[in-house]
């Protein structure tokens, strides 16, 4: 389940996420693009294949 904290909304409660689904009922909605490309990213963090954070930030300095 992807929670509101995990999209960097900062809201981890249950009555946080009420208050979103009451102002919009749609919000944990995807398109099938959308699903393809999350179960695509999860296949790819199985099998290893991401990018560290390390080496994300090495050249940015």
């Amino acid at each position: 389940m992807i929670t509101a904290t995990a999209m960097g909304m900062g809201i981890d409660s249950a009555e946080g996420l009420e208050k979103i689904f009451a102002w919009d009922p749609d919000f944990t909605k995807v398109t099938a693009q959308e699903r393809a490309d999350m179960e695509s990213a999860d296949k790819d963090l199985e099998n290893g294949e991401y990018v560290s954070h390390e080496d994300v930030w090495k050249d940015i300095d």
